[in-house]
């Protein structure tokens, strides 16, 4: 199961007991300011209370542990922000980063191998440490969008986000070694299921 179908899988339920036409269509994985988010309020012309998002967020659980960190509602959206423990779980399931050596990958200025390459790159150049979420809004935004890409063209806008990413971090250095891996590992694996 692919970490949006396992997101999609806890929170939908939630969703339904407070709005009970919600389907999997009415959470989305790319926005620009949360890790996931739902239209529902907005769809339905609803003023939603801060007390019933903290129980959606309260009561959606992955593994035994709390899957977001943080909820709040924001033009009529209900937004979340995905736990680091929660993050770790999803990653685990992605598979392994390619051990082939990135210059042997068949590269282009742009596109997934090229991404996969540039990240492969980055995290051997950086230090071996416990992993943590991404800081910045583009670094996480591409990371999420990496994690969370399970066609072609979610892999694609994953790649590009992920390029646009590593140009600012050669500068500011925020992105460490697993969250890189398993970027990598995410663009490269779905590049072979979908192909």
């Amino acid at each position: 199961m692919s970490p949006r179908e396992r997101i999609t899988a806890a929170l939908l339920p939630a969703l339904q007991r407070v709005f009970p036409g919600a389907g999997a269509s009415d959470i989305t994985f790319f926005g620009a300011y949360a890790d996931v988010s739902s239209p529902l309020p907005r769809k339905y012309g609803v003023d939603i209370s801060e007390t019933v998002v903290y129980n959606i967020r309260d009561e959606v659980c992955l593994g035994g542990r709390a899957l977001f960190s943080e909820a709040w509602v924001s033009g009529g959206f209900i937004n979340f922000g995905i736990s680091e423990e929660a993050f770790l779980s999803l990653c685990e399931g992605l598979g392994d980063a390619p051990s082939t050596p990135a210059e042997v990958i068949g590269l282009s200025p742009c596109g997934v191998d090229y991404a996969v390459a540039r990240l492969l790159d980055t995290a051997n150049e950086r230090p071996d440490a416990p992993f943590s979420l991404p800081e910045g809004g583009l670094m996480r935004r591409a990371f999420r969008m990496a994690v969370f890409c399970d066609s072609p063209a979610s892999r694609n806008l994953a790649a590009d986000a992920c390029l646009k990413a590593l140009a600012l971090d050669r500068r500011e250095r925020l992105l460490g070694r697993r969250p890189a891996l398993f970027m990598a590992a995410a663009l490269y694996n779905i590049e072979r299921q979908t192909l």
